[in-house]
């Protein structure tokens, strides 16, 4: 099965800043959230740390935590 069919299949990487998440598709990384939100949105690091503050999500929209 393709991840296409599946509902709930990853389509991104998700990092959380405080009440803020900044999610990027595939082929993104955690790292790339981070630069994101530094250079774009002028946030101070460390932003997506604790490690539970990084996570994926799925076709369906929700986050969910990689820890």
């Amino acid at each position: 099965m393709s991840d296409e069919t599946q509902p709930n299949h990853i389509i991104g990487v998700a990092v959380r800043q405080g009440d803020l998440v900044i999610c990027l598709p595939k082929p993104n990384r955690h790292h790339d959230c981070i630069q994101y939100a530094v250079e774009v949105l002028g946030l101070k690091p460390p932003i997506g740390a604790p490690a539970r503050d990084q996570g994926i999500y799925p076709a369906d929209g929700t986050c969910e935590s990689t820890t």
